[in-house]
């Protein structure tokens, strides 16, 4: 059973791979939203302090999500499973695949987001696919982990819907919406950075240490 857990976290890693090569290669979340861009060359990003910042807090969301879902999975199926699968869990265990390779896919479509605000639509959806999943788990029997997963992925689906109404096209307010861009990074990278400790902590130690 180990080694199936295993293959199916391989597979996920490949997907995160996939996400982060388009990140990096399709042009970053950064490089085409107009909001990043100077009115005397809209071509081009303004590459200053608020494009770096911004770049670097993007790419944090991104590999962090990956990260929390890559070792969440193989924690959550490594404790529900253990070491093999009977005929009562192997539904349980197919949802639970199918699950994490949707979130894999969404993972995708967050990095192959062309602004800020499809940045911050891609992570509410994956957050409400999160809640869904909890709810799913918890009607299985509760556990601390999946009412945590339940907590973390009800606020992060707030926090990033809300973040994404914020963020309007330039066209309609061009002052908020740079202004909107940049720091809905900035509070979705401190969520993303405070939750994947957090995250950690509760994965591994089975509790949250401030």
């Amino acid at each position: 059973m180990k080694d199936i857990i295993a293959v199916v976290g391989e597979a996920f890693v490949v997907i995160c791979g996939v996400a982060v090569t388009q990140f990096f290669t399709g042009g970053t979340v950064v490089d085409t939203d107009p909001a990043f861009r100077t009115q005397d060359d809209p071509n081009e990003p303004e590459r200053k302090f608020r494009y770096v910042t911004s770049y670097i807090l993007a790419l944090i969301i991104l590999v962090t999500l990956a990260l929390r879902f890559l070792i969440g999975s193989h924690v959550q199926m490594t404790q529900e499973y253990g070491e093999q699968i009977v005929a009562s869990s192997f539904r349980r265990f197919v949802t639970d695949v199918c699950f994490l390779m949707f979130f894999g896919a969404f993972i995708v479509g967050v990095a192959q987001a062309k602004s800020v605000r499809a940045f911050m639509g891609w992570l509410a959806i994956i957050s409400a696919a999160g809640v869904v999943w909890s709810f799913i788990a918890l009607l299985r029997g509760a556990s601390d982990l999946n009412e945590w997963w339940l907590a973390v992925n009800s606020g992060q689906l707030v926090l990033t819907a809300g973040l994404s109404r914020w963020c309007r096209p330039l066209d309609t307010a061009p002052g908020l919406g740079r202004k909107a861009a940049s720091w809905a990074l900035v509070i979705a990278g401190v969520w993303f950075m405070i939750i994947f400790v957090f995250d950690l902590q509760k994965m591994i130690l089975k509790k949250i240490i401030f």
